[in-house]
Order: structure tokens, then sequence, then C-alpha cells
């Protein structure tokens, strides 16, 4: 795959994941669904994303290596500008994400380079 292509696709995913979908779920859940939507889009949906995300650049590791820091800039801004407020606890679940993006990033390179040969 192309990686303009791929760079696209990456991004509109993770605009998708990360701001559309909280703005529309937290705007149509009632206040008492509010906390169990954001505890499955913190350890589901968001560690998925990024998992997902890291394992298509495997092959493309050193012109995509900014991918996991991309993931967590946006999941920052994005959860900033969609609670209203600034969060600074949620700079540990952004660390998290760089952690499994780079893992998943990496599995993915080993895997591709072995067989590959």
């Amino acid at each position: 795959m192309e990686i303009k292509k791929k760079i696209f696709i990456i991004l509109t995913i993770i605009l998708c994941v990360l701001l559309i979908l909280p703005f529309i779920l937290i705007n149509i859940s009632k206040p008492h669904e509010f906390m169990g939507i954001t505890m499955m889009l913190f350890f589901v949906v968001n560690p998925l994303t990024t998992a997902i995300i890291n394992l298509m650049i495997g092959k493309d590791i050193k012109k995509m290596w900014w991918m996991p820091i991309l993931f967590c800039i946006v999941f920052l801004l994005s959860y900033w500008l969609v609670l209203e407020e600034i969060i600074l606890d949620l700079i540990f679940y952004a660390v998290i994400y760089i952690i499994i993006g780079i893992i998943f990033m990496i599995g993915s390179w080993f895997f591709t380079k072995k067989f590959k040969n």
C-alpha cells in the first residue's frame, strides 16, 4: 500500500475514533451513562485502535515512526476539547497508549522482517 494512502487511512481512523466517536457518545448519553462510556473508550476502544494502527505501519517503521506519538497527542487534544476541560490525568492514558503502540509497531516490524526473508 502506498505510504500517502496509508497515512490518510490512519489519520481518518484517528480522527473518527478520538474526536468524532467520543463527541457523539458523550452528547447522546445520559449523565449516569457517561462514566461507563468513557471507561469503554479508555480501556477498550482506544487501546485496540492504537494497536491496529501500529500493526499497519510495521513495514514502514522508518517513515512512520511518529504515528504512536501522533495518536497520543490527538488523544489528549481531542478529549480536552470534548470534555471542555484540561485534565492532566489523561497524560497517564496517553503514555499507556504510546507504549502499546510502540510494542505493536515493533512486533509488526519483527513479524514482517522474519517472514520477508
